[in-house]
């Protein structure tokens, strides 16, 4: 399975932090972020199960036994159940969801990752690389490390962009914000921002997602983490981050290892 990044959602979040304006309520404001999340309205099933269920993986075996049996199959269910070649698990309630949708000229690559546990699992990865028979699917569950080399593709990722699934958040009216240049360390300044009907303002500039050539939703909200970053040819990757009910916490721009701008929401 292609290693699925969360370097850029966590540099967010560590220079979101960098940069706040009153360290002091720092521990109250992580009590408070931790009750939002446990409360949180995204329902991460909800955005993700159609996209996945449905799917089926064969000719499925141990990874570390490279014994791929013809005919074995994986078959993810409406409901987030999980069964086949000797597995029954349910993935109806992940703790976190990735979803990687990247364009490479007329090469259309997507894939999810979903676990209940970060540590212990069970976690399932698709991947669909865009070619015919392209499609393979992954999942560790106790005793089971099954690497599928056959797999239906991910017909609905491929086909819309990922900010339609998250259009409602991200689209709402937006908070103030105060954005930070941290090349220069200036003080933060009052920044426009919206995204309205697929586009997004920040400041001067505006990114049409639709013409994004890499996006990627990462859905944590219980741990009031919920991302969505997107990047556009010729253009600085953007990260959006979110609390786990929705509400915009700051705009972070720059590539993971030289960050730009992070601006904060106001107030």
């Amino acid at each position: 399975m292609r290693r699925l990044s969360l370097i850029p959602a966590t540099l967010a979040v560590l220079v979101l932090a960098a940069c706040s304006k009153d360290n002091a309520s720092s521990s109250d404001s992580a009590s408070a972020a931790g009750a939002t999340a446990a409360a949180g309205s995204i329902d991460t099933w909800r955005i993700v199960g159609p996209l996945v269920a449905g799917a089926q993986a064969s000719d499925c075996g141990q990874m570390e036994r490279s014994n791929n049996q013809p005919g074995t199959v994986l078959v993810i269910s409406a409901d987030g159940k999980v069964s086949g070649s000797g597995v029954d698990t349910d993935m109806s309630k992940p703790r976190s969801v990735q979803l990687i949708r990247e364009r490479n000229g007329d090469v259309l690559k997507v894939s999810a990752m979903l676990t209940t546990d970060p540590e212990k699992g069970p976690t399932l990865g698709l991947n669909d690389d865009g070619s015919q028979g392209g499609a393979s699917a992954t999942l560790m569950a106790g005793d089971k490390h099954l690497y599928c080399t056959r797999g239906t593709p991910l017909a609905r990722m491929r086909a819309e962009p990922l900010y339609k699934l998250m259009a409602q958040v991200l689209e709402a009216p937006p908070p103030k914000l105060s954005c930070m240049n941290l090349s220069t360390k200036l003080s933060s300044n009052e920044t426009a921002f919206k995204v309205a009907n697929g586009v997004v303002t920040l400041g001067a500039d505006t990114f049409d997602l639709g013409q994004a050539k890499q996006e990627q939703l990462l859905l944590a909200p219980q741990d009031d983490v919920v991302s969505y970053i997107f990047e556009l040819p010729g253009k600085p990757m953007i990260i959006l981050a979110y609390d786990a009910s929705g509400k915009l916490k700051g705009v972070q721009g720059g590539s993971p290892g030289d960050p730009t701008h992070a601006c904060q929401t106001e107030g």
